[in-house]
């Protein structure tokens, strides 16, 4: 078994670990849980394969292939601390406890600097009890830290990379030059989505059940998996799009028009 194939069990080991190990899911979300990560760990692969039969082994750039080891076990490291730190907020009680004063911590910091955390304990009614606020506050905050971490991994990769190496890496990637109109309206969805999800949006009023993940009177009230998919929704809205916008916005500017290429 080389490397890639044991860090790929690894990681599906780990993204598998909250659907058994965390206090109180109904089993239904436990196979609900368990088959969507199959299911993403499935079209990975797809698209694993598909890469390597379309790409070159080798990686370009010799920035890239120096600083994206250390990029993923920041990412790797800051979302296996927070899967277990949010396992064990689901057994603590709050300032009971190593993880009870933890997350107590944690929810005070999430409080403070996140608009959406602090709505938990002043926009719901009727009001959480303390034990669901301690949870739902901890777990999405704990989510949201690991976010920021993998946000300033991926920018400190971006910074160490020149011009040219990132043309390579999205040649390699066989991208194509997005254009201004999509871009801009990438940036606009990101922009939108991102402060939804910081300022709660509409996650107070009246619950929908088809959209109980965007509605915190759902969700801050179902089980312990509904909340950890809240709160990994809410990292995708925050940092995961506006990443991409990003991303975009680099390859409009990096790779040559299509059409001044064939000239």
């Amino acid at each position: 078994m080389n490397r890639r194939t044991l860090i790929g069990y690894l990681v599906l080991a780990f993204c598998l670990l909250p659907a058994w190990a965390v206090k109180s899911a109904t089993t239904q979300s436990r196979i609900s849980w368990t088959g969507a990560i199959l299911f993403f760990a499935f079209i990975v692969i797809v698209g694993s394969l598909v890469r390597n039969a379309t790409s070159p082994e080798s990686l370009p750039g010799p920035d890239f292939r120096r600083y994206q080891p250390f990029f993923m076990l920041a990412v790797g490291l800051s979302f296996l601390a927070a899967e277990l730190l949010a396992i064990a907020f689901t057994y603590a009680e709050s300032g009971v406890g190593l993880a009870g004063r933890a997350g107590v911590v944690i929810s005070q910091i999430g409080s403070t600097h996140i608009p959406v955390v602090s709505k938990y304990a002043t926009a719901m009614e009727p009001p959480l009890s303390p034990t669901s606020l301690f949870r739902v506050q901890s777990i999405v905050t704990v989510f949201m830290i690991a976010g920021l971490l993998t946000s300033i991994a991926y920018i400190l990769l971006y910074w160490k990379m020149s011009v040219s190496e990132r043309l390579q890496l999205y040649q390699w990637g066989r991208q194509k030059r997005p254009s201004n109109a999509l871009v801009f309206g990438s940036f606009t969805f990101a922009l939108l989505m991102a402060l939804a999800a910081i300022f709660g949006g509409s996650e107070f009023g009246e619950p929908t059940p088809k959209f109980c993940l965007v509605q915190a009177v759902c969700y801050a009230r179902g089980d312990d998996l509904l909340v950890f998919a809240a709160a990994l929704a809410k990292v995708v809205a925050v940092f995961g799009f506006p990443l991409g916008a990003f991303a975009l916005y680099d390859a409009n500017r990096v790779l040559p028009d299509s059409n001044s290429a064939n000239l």
